[in-house]
């Protein structure tokens, strides 16, 4: 029942944490995704949970317990594979989308070549 449960503080504090750490991790996501680009931004993120959650299984819950040597063994292959992977994934350059111009060079060639802003050229 629910009056029951404000009865005991370790159900509140862990009713608290828990959103409190949602609403983290919903800013961090946020956060994350406007300052990277989404190509890697979303393999970045999903490895980085599944090595946490991968670390909780075996040192918190003890899961590898029951488990043989070389399933163990996959597994921690699988895991480093992936975080690996992610860490080797490079930003897209969208410079090669514009032919391998930059927008500073393309503002240079639209610059009038007859203009001079020097002013020691000028012919008095």
């Amino acid at each position: 029942s629910l009056p029951g449960l404000f009865d005991t503080p370790l159900w509140c504090t862990m009713v608290v944490s828990i959103v409190l750490l949602g609403l983290t991790d919903f800013y961090l996501n946020l956060r994350g995704a406007a300052s990277m680009p989404v190509q890697v931004f979303l393999p970045t993120a999903f490895a980085l949970s599944t090595s946490l959650q991968f670390f909780q299984s075996i040192f918190i819950f003890g899961e590898f317990a029951d488990m043989t040597a070389k399933n163990a063994a996959l597994s921690i292959c699988g895991a480093l594979i992936s975080l690996g992977g992610t860490l080797l994934i490079q930003p897209p350059r969208f410079d090669l989308l514009t032919g391998g111009h930059s927008a500073s060079q393309d503002e240079d060639f639209l610059e009038d070549p007859n203009s001079n802003d020097d002013d020691s050229s000028q012919v008095e």
